[in-house]
């Protein structure tokens, strides 16, 4: 049973590494391959239990165990988007070393069991906790399915302990319900089953990355022109006329004379700030993209013209202040904002805001102006009538 094991572990190790070598160091799966590597270095070190080198490898053992299934919480955490705390993963391996030289790993080969089984059990649950706490939509079902793993883990380790506790580590019934042959049959199975979990989670992520990059610009991360456009001509086809929707165009001001004077990187700096404090006043409907260099594209649903102009205001303030501390300058922006009405496509609306932008720069700049449609004449002759 170990031979099988220590066959499956290192077929995960290398499936796991490709799949870590693809994604990069900080990926789930680099996290589950250091959890892995931890375990394998575990059980190498537990083959000199019986021997003179007991005495020394023992706390090293029982430390990459319990470092192991730190680092299960540590992928798991992954999966959120959150770290494991440093301190947390020091304190509680160096707990499984201490523990183990307080019980006189030379005599005793079970020397810090009790602290290494509670650990492990507490680690698998704290695993289990994150897990069924992702509320991604992402990878919904690998992460349930490691969940279960965890969930399972953590009640055979607890019953570990509790046999070690109750009965001793060379009773029958540690020996029969928690011994090494069933821990190594739960073992592969659960190696098994989060390897292959990992594994399809970083495919799933990969392909909405790829799909993420198709439709999003690069330096920003708002929409790119196709998607853009794809996304605005929807919304304006759509549109009810008893709703409201304004289209605006936005451009910073000056803008070549920002990357000629203070470098490409600046400039980039400022287009990543404008996009900031745009997203901080748009709702989860409205539509942000990038035209092509400094000039942008809004789209902003139920939304009454008058608040479309003092969100654009707002945001050349804060884009202002913002990059006066970061970037080392005080740029503006000018918006053309234009309403939609009943039977006007896209072109027309994009027409009538990129006007309206001409007027804004006409106007000195730093400013938002609304398109106002021309007066006609006979109008004008009628009202004079």
């Amino acid at each position: 049973m170990r031979i099988s094991l220590a066959v499956l572990v290192l077929l995960a190790m290398v499936y796991t590494g490709l799949v870590a070598r693809r994604d990069g160091r900080g990926s789930v799966a680099a996290t589950w391959l250091g959890s892995l590597i931890a375990f394998t270095v575990g059980t190498g070190l537990y083959v000199a239990d019986g021997t003179p080198l007991q005495a020394y490898t023992a706390p090293f053992a029982n430390m990459a165990a319990v470092a192991g299934g730190c680092l299960m919480i540590a992928t798991a955490r992954r999966i959120r988007g959150v770290a494991l705390p440093w301190w947390l993963f020091a304190t509680v391996v160096a707990g499984a070393g201490g523990s183990t030289l307080l019980e006189d790993p030379s005599a005793n080969a079970w020397a810090g069991g009790a602290y290494m089984l509670i650990a492990l059990g507490a680690c698998a649950g704290a695993t289990a906790f994150e897990l069924w706490q992702h509320d991604g939509r992402l990878g919904r079902g690998e992460v349930r399915v490691m969940a279960v793993v965890a969930s399972v883990l953590t009640v055979f380790y607890t019953v570990r302990w509790v046999l070690y506790i109750l009965q001793g580590p060379e009773s029958a019934a540690f020996a029969t319900i928690a011994g090494s042959g069933v821990t190594a049959l739960i073992q592969m199975v659960s190696i098994a089953t989060v390897t292959q979990a990992v594994s399809q989670l970083a495919h799933v992520h990969s392909r909405a990355d790829l799909e993420r990059r198709a439709i999003t610009d690069d330096l920003t991360g708002v929409l790119n022109r196709g998607e853009l456009f794809l996304r605005a001509e929807r919304a304006v086809l759509r549109w009810d006329p008893s709703q409201r929707l304004v289209i605006a165009i936005a451009d910073l001001d000056r803008f070549k004379s920002v990357n000629d004077s203070r470098g490409h990187a600046e400039g980039d700096r400022a287009l990543v700030e404008f996009t900031r404090a745009w997203r901080e006043v748009l709702g989860p409907d409205d539509i942000l993209g990038r035209m092509g260099g400094d000039e942008f594209v809004i789209v902003m649903r139920d939304v009454e013209i008058a608040e479309a102009v003092a969100r654009a205001r707002a945001v050349t303030r804060t884009f202002g202040e913002t990059c006066a501390a970061d970037c080392g300058a005080t740029p503006t922006a000018s918006h053309g904002l234009a309403a939609a009405e009943d039977g006007l496509g896209l072109a027309i609306l994009m027409a009538r805001a990129d006007e309206a932008l001409y007027e804004a720069k006409r106007a000195g700049r730093n400013t938002e102006h609304v398109y106002r449609a021309p007066r006609r004449v006979d109008d004008e002759v009628t009202q004079a009538t």
